[in-house]
């Protein structure tokens, strides 16, 4: 074929069961072609271009799920035809096999949500009688050990203020009894811990959020637990003759935490024994937990912490056992790398899409170029299938990353491009408590400082902005699941959305330069309200590291 190549593998991303009735079957072509086609059930189907990297493009066709089913791929070139099938190519090459798939459905809410993450010690104190003794005044220098008295009723009497921000979901990160402040060191996962509140007022608070239109997604730490965890202990304390003993892994007996445990811990921190996934009676335990917050207190789903460190089984039963009890739960798990074998329809709804924030950090921080953000962006829509497209949690920062104010040193027109892009482009955007009044923090536990209620400690022009920003996302379902077209060039960004004809262009301008050649001639900005017209030369004059939001 020269200088055309052409792949394709009936496996996620390349096929993917969207509904039961329907399937997505993808063609990437290294090399310059006229059209591409799917011969199918008798038919030749034209593919779609689905998006550009350089050298190669990606196309898609969306056909009739049937198992078994034989296609193969047409490509013309230089108004010649060549062929792709399991075989290699040529017009006898033997064709591919739809394989069994199952459908992959993601939540529908999911796609229409703003996500707002809540480190529940540091937002709002509702209930001072729940404080742990030990407790520090609000808004102090936060350390690893110290509590600030944040809560469960903190949360319930701000739920206003987060409506009016726009936000209609909420990521809470663990709130089970433990020994730590960010409750990552699990000592009872059927208990509420008791600084954070009661079982009763998680019910209120989820009823509440339910009342609102709102969603709530729990924490779920099942990798490891604290060495308080009552299995933990039994183990400890009776050696191979507990029954708990094979719930972990230890490697002698007795069981020595410090200098170095003799047991497998998360990263080989004594703290954090990690539970033996191969034995059935952890899985089980495990699996009842999820099961019963949903059950019990109707939560909407579960964020799942280090979910890379457990086997992928487990989270096939995890999926069966949650969406039979609650169908439109939403499954997240924290991956911060390439994630397509967690999202094949039998796992997670989505990830938290770490490359979606490193990507813009490196842009407005000057690491990458307008055609590199581009890149980036486009390289993780085309890797993965398009039910988890909009259910990706997009975020900026979180409790484990430096806070994205602080990594652009404050800058609040930095920081404005990348709350844009994060609020105007597909996926389940999040914002990390504080991020809207300009919270500031290097890495944990700077990055967990206690949210300022008092408005003089605000930056209301970066709330406003947050504010313009989810309005229009709320408004425009082009902004939500549109398909998106990314380009770029120098100090430049550009994503065109486009969903059932309507067509919106998003511009990051990160430079000083005023006048870009956007292909328009005239346009009306969405955020200023601001109307645009490009001069003989079809440049418009755009103000400098402004973020701006065009109509045709």
């Amino acid at each position: 074929m020269g200088s055309l190549e052409l792949f394709h593998t009936p496996e996620p991303p390349y096929v993917c069961r969207l509904a039961t009735d329907q399937v997505s079957v993808r063609l990437k072509v290294t090399g310059t072609v006229e059209r591409c086609g799917l011969e199918f059930q008798g038919r030749s189907v034209p593919m779609q271009l689905l998006g550009q990297l350089p050298g190669e493009e990606v196309y898609q066709a969306e056909v009739p799920y049937e198992s078994q089913a034989p296609y193969r791929f047409q490509v013309w070139q230089h108004g010649q035809l060549h062929w792709l099938g399991k075989g290699g190519s040529g017009p006898e090459v033997e064709s591919f096999v739809l394989p069994d798939l199952v459908p992959f459905l993601t939540p529908q809410w999911v796609k229409d949500a703003v996500f707002y993450q809540i480190f529940p010690d540091r937002f709002a104190n509702g209930d001072p009688g729940n404080d742990p003794p030990q407790v520090e005044p609000w808004g102090g220098e936060p350390t690893k050990s110290n509590y600030f008295g944040g809560d469960l009723q903190g949360i319930v009497k701000r739920l206003d203020y987060l409506a009016e921000l726009g936000v209609n979901a909420l990521y809470l990160n663990p709130l089970f009894a433990s020994s730590t402040n960010h409750r990552y060191h699990t000592r009872d996962y059927y208990q509420i811990d008791s600084h954070l509140g009661t079982s009763e007022d998680l019910r209120q608070l989820v009823k509440a959020c339910h009342q609102r239109g709102m969603h709530l997604i729990l924490d779920g730490v099942f990798n490891h637990t604290g060495t308080d965890f009552w299995a933990f202990r039994a183990a400890e304390q009776h050696g191979p003759s507990s029954r708990y003993w094979h719930w972990y892994t230890f490697r002698g007996y007795p069981v020595v935490q410090t200098p170095t445990p003799n047991y497998l811990a998360w990263w080989g921190l004594r703290e954090l024994p990690q539970l033996n996934h191969a034995n059935p009676e952890v899985r089980e335990y495990l699996l009842q937990v999820a099961e019963y917050w949903i059950r019990e207190f109707d939560i909407d789903g579960w964020r799942l912490d280090v979910p890379n460190e457990i086997p992928h089984r487990f989270w096939q039963e995890f999926r069966r056992r949650v969406k039979a009890l609650k169908p439109d739960a939403y499954i997240v798990g924290e991956i911060w790398d390439q994630a397509t074998p967690w999202l094949q329809g039998d796992q997670f709804d989505g990830v938290m899409n770490y490359q979606f924030r490193n990507a813009v950090r490196d842009f407005v921080t000057g690491k990458l170029d307008g055609a590199g953000l581009a890149h980036a962006l486009t390289h993780v829509y085309l890797e993965y299938p398009p039910p988890a497209w909009a259910a990706l949690y997009n975020l900026l920062d979180s409790h484990d990353t430096e806070r994205f104010f602080t990594l652009v040193s404050g800058d609040g027109r930095l920081f404005q491009l990348g709350l844009a892009l994060l609020l105007l482009y597909p996926g389940a955007p999040a914002l990390y408590y504080g991020d809207e009044v300009g919270v500031t923090g290097g890495k944990d536990p700077e990055n967990r400082r206690c949210f300022p209620w008092e408005p003089q400690q605000q930056d209301r022009a970066l709330q406003s902005w947050v504010r313009r920003l989810v309005r229009l996302r709320h408004a425009h379902p082009v902004l939500r699941h549109g398909h998106p077209w990314c380009a770029g060039s120098g100090e430049v960004f550009t994503c065109r959305l486009s969903l059932n004809g309507q067509a919106l262009l998003l511009v990051l301008n990160r430079g000083e330069h005023t006048h870009l050649a956007l292909g328009l001639a005239k346009a009306r900005e969405l955020l200023s309200h601001a109307r645009y017209v490009a001069d003989a030369a079809g440049l418009m004059a755009i103000p400098p590291r402004s973020a701006l939001l065009l109509a045709p």
